[in-house]
């Protein structure tokens, strides 16, 4: 375990949340993702269920600013958040991570990259959920890359293995989206239960 990094977040959370709580919201957050080192990257990955872990104790607005403070530590620019409800969601979302993908001059397969594996994640949101966010942030430190994480209200995916393997066979297209952004991603992490999926992803620009 990355011991400076650790006790960095520990404190930070600990700014929030009483100290059992901090330690409790960072230990399942690692736990979940099966982090053996926590380090600047492995921070990025985490970051959806720190925030959701601390949601449960304060409210959003301070959850969100607590976020904004790790990214900082993680090295991860602000993010664009798009909430995906509808149709129309999956356009936009893949028009902001054009735009970004352009502001990094990320090479054009890059940015092919990234547009396909938003587009497939907003319209799995909007298709099997009843609505979630994607959030595209830049990361200028090296390495530069792009980090792409999907969270949703859904009721998890069952056997999320199963459908990774490339082996599954749906007459509705679900987890489609999810295999081709593995393949797509430099980085890629799903985790899934009854209360929602969030997927991340990282592309090197």
């Amino acid at each position: 375990m990355g011991v400076g990094i650790y006790h960095e977040v520990l404190a930070l959370l600990g700014r929030h949340l009483a100290p059992l709580n901090a330690r409790t919201v960072l230990e399942r957050a690692i736990e979940r993702h099966r982090i053996a080192s926590l380090d600047e990257t492995t921070l990025a990955l985490v970051l959806a269920d720190l925030e959701r872990g601390v949601e449960l104790f304060v409210g959003r607005d301070e959850a969100a600013g607590v976020v904004r403070e790790l990214r900082h530590l993680a090295r991860v620019d602000p993010a664009r958040i798009i909430a995906i409800v509808a149709e129309v969601d999956i356009s936009r979302a893949r028009n902001e991570a054009r735009t970004l993908c352009i502001s990094m001059k990320a090479r054009s397969l890059t940015v092919q990259c990234v547009t396909t594996a938003v587009s497939e994640l907003a319209r799995n949101i909007v298709s099997y959920t009843p609505g979630g966010k994607i959030a595209i942030a830049p990361v200028s430190s090296a390495p530069k890359r792009i980090v792409v994480d999907a969270t949703d209200t859904g009721k998890g995916i069952a056997d999320v293995h199963h459908v990774l393997s490339g082996q599954y066979k749906s007459r509705t297209g679900l987890g489609v989206g999810l295999l081709g952004t593995k393949r797509l991603a430099d980085r890629f992490h799903v985790s899934t239960g009854p209360t929602g999926t969030h997927v991340h992803a990282e592309f090197g620009v």
